[in-house]
């Protein structure tokens, strides 16, 4: 722990005088590219170990694996599939066209129901609209007839009170 403290202070001594430490001279992704592709030319297997030793030994392990892991990742890029046969094309053209033409008649099957079930209903509203002006003429006869039918009943009523000897009432004034 003492050690620790003592190393601290001394990073923070260096720091405060802006004097800084190499560090371990390191290796590039571009070495170990090279060398790995060296060793794999040569019939051999870049390992980590073998890369690291025909570099010097410099540099950490992990360093090493993740740039061997990417130089891995570039030798076995995903495989490209190879080239569609003309047969194979052919049927797959085929299919497609049935595919399309299949479709075409089933939509022209339904846009037929649709404009049969289109004009029927244009029919049903058509129809509709006739018996609802039937009913607004037959209303308006009806109320017109109720209208004669209380001009009527008031002169009827007048004649009566006439008859029965009574002045005829004033509407809002009764006889006594």
């Amino acid at each position: 722990m003492a050690y620790h403290l003592m190393c601290n202070n001394v990073i923070t001594k260096l720091h405060y005088h802006n004097i800084t430490l190499m560090a371990r001279p390191g290796i590039t992704k571009e070495q170990v590219f090279e060398t790995a592709d060296e060793i794999r030319d040569e019939g051999g297997i870049p390992t980590i170990t073998a890369v690291r030793d025909r570099l010097g030994k410099k540099g950490s392990y992990s360093t090493y694996s993740r740039y061997l892991q990417e130089w891995r990742d570039t030798q076995n890029p995903a495989p490209t599939p190879p080239p569609t046969p003309d047969s194979v094309s052919a049927i797959a053209r085929r299919l497609w066209s049935e595919a399309w033409r299949l479709a075409a008649e089933e939509l022209e099957t339904e846009k037929q129901k649709w404009e049969k079930e289109k004009k029927l209903l244009r029919l049903e509203l058509h129809n509709l609209a006739i018996e609802l002006d039937h009913c607004k003429e037959a209303l308006h006869e009806s109320e017109q007839r109720e209208r004669k039918a209380l001009e009527q009943a008031s002169k009827l009523q007048g004649m009566l009170d006439v008859l029965q000897g009574g002045k005829p009432e004033t509407p809002g004034r009764k006889s006594s």
